[in-house]
């Protein structure tokens, strides 16, 4: 054979193409085994996901718990039956289950941080719902979450961006007012809370739909709208919110703005309702009280306020009433120990307004740090108030207030009085 002869070009073409087109018939059957094999073994797991979109939560754990009897140690099956005991309540052990097989999409990140929000435990959700949107930033149920985490932890400059952030997002700009206009109210921010809220009603004219019952947003927003001074449409409001629900709140709040319109008949009226659905609303009973004082009527007063007296705490401004009627009666004695009570009321009121005052205007300060820890362990969220305990440093401190408020929150036990809080630190 010579070996500098040229080869049959057509031939060398033809086995070329032939292995080609063997090699792919190959890589086809092959990948559609892989397919197959991959769709008959993940199958299972979506029929899980299947039932959990349906809201058949028994069924879906049927289904994980069996897919695990088989395969126990399956990271994707460990984390779908983390968002199956999501779903059932069973949050603590859905949690120990995501910390420690982790989360494999968004879906478990929201069942993740899902878990710590039912369960009160905002620094622990913060991350989760972080990196939610460090995935998309646009995902409108991690902006609501966030914002609410952010606010229960005491940074309402950060919660108020994020509603910003969603209030953007075309669809949700109703429900990001909502939680805007709430986050204003809570700063004492009046004006600014009518305007979101006003501005939600652009978006939703009847209040439907939102994260709340259209007649609870319409008292709340009534209720700015009276403190702002717009009493006409503080009226129109309420009376929306009566027709659409009764309660002991509207009715007491359209009696003010009925009262600041002249209507005084009619306001009584209100708050007399108000007191048939709670009896012990105390606005109600004290304005039925000053109705009945400014008429003379001083035994109808005492008969308004007596539920009041008997509770453990009282108003100040229900013992200044008492002072009012004691005094109006000749009972100088009685009205001289309800002077002192008074006083003593609105010391004790005072020191609250202070703590709220630094909270609102100072929230990453060492006090209000601590009273934050008070306050979540006011409410029993003894994880978050020894979180909160934790950034403030674990050296005893020369204030006898925090060193008690820490041995408080350790034990689970009794919180000491806030009269002991120092207040002379925050000015």
């Amino acid at each position: 054979m010579n070996l500098f002869s040229k080869p049959n070009r057509s031939s060398w073409f033809f086995r070329y193409r032939f292995v080609v087109a063997f090699a792919g018939a190959v890589c086809l059957a092959l990948a559609v085994v892989l397919m197959v094999t991959w769709y008959e073994q993940d199958r299972p797991l979506r029929e899980v996901e299947t039932a959990l979109k349906r809201g058949q939560n028994s069924d879906a754990l049927k289904l994980i718990s069996k897919y695990l009897q088989d395969k126990p140690q399956d990271a994707r099956g460990l984390s779908l039956k983390a968002r199956v005991l999501v779903e059932i309540g069973q949050n603590t052990e859905a949690i120990r289950l995501f910390r420690r097989v982790g989360a494999a999409d968004a879906s478990d990140l929201h069942a993740w941080a899902k878990a710590h929000l039912m369960r009160q435990e905002w620094s622990d959700a913060q991350p989760i719902l972080q990196r939610i949107l460090d995935l998309n930033s646009n995902d409108a149920d991690a902006l609501h979450e966030l914002t609410a985490c952010l606010s229960y932890l005491g940074r309402p400059t950060q919660a108020i961006e994020m509603a910003h952030r969603m209030a953007k997002i075309k669809g949700q700009e109703a429900r990001a007012l909502l939680q805007l206009g709430t986050l204003h109210e809570n700063l004492g921010n009046k004006k600014s809370a009518v305007e979101a809220w006003g501005k939600l009603l652009e978006y939703a004219p009847t209040a439907e739909g939102l994260q709340v019952p259209a007649a609870e947003f319409l008292t709340a927003y009534g209720t700015v709208l009276l403190d702002e001074g717009h009493v006409p449409e503080a009226v129109k409001t309420l009376k929306s919110a009566v027709q659409q629900h009764e309660s002991a709140e509207a009715h007491l709040r359209l009696g003010q703005a009925l009262q600041q319109s002249d209507e005084l008949d009619q306001a009584i009226s209100e708050w007399k309702r108000a007191l048939e659905l709670a009896p012990e609303s105390r606005e109600s009973r004290e304005a039925l009280a000053e109705v009945a004082y400014s008429h003379r009527n001083l035994d109808e007063a005492r008969e308004w306020l007596a539920p009041l007296l008997a509770k453990p705490k009282l108003a100040s401004s229900t013992a200044y009433l008492m002072q009012r009627i004691c005094l109006a009666s000749v009972d100088r004695e009685a009205g001289e120990q309800w002077r002192l009570r008074t006083a003593e009321l609105h010391q004790q009121e005072h020191i609250l307004s202070v703590v709220n005052h630094v909270v609102a205007e100072s929230p990453d300060s060492y006090w209000s740090r601590v009273v934050r820890a008070y306050r979540f362990a006011e409410q029993k969220n003894w994880h978050e108030a020894e979180s909160m305990m934790l950034t403030l440093g674990t050296e005893p401190s020369n204030e006898p207030f925090i060193n008690q408020l820490a041995i408080a929150i350790r034990r689970h036990g009794s919180l000491p009085s806030l009269d002991l809080i120092p207040i002379h630190h925050f000015r």
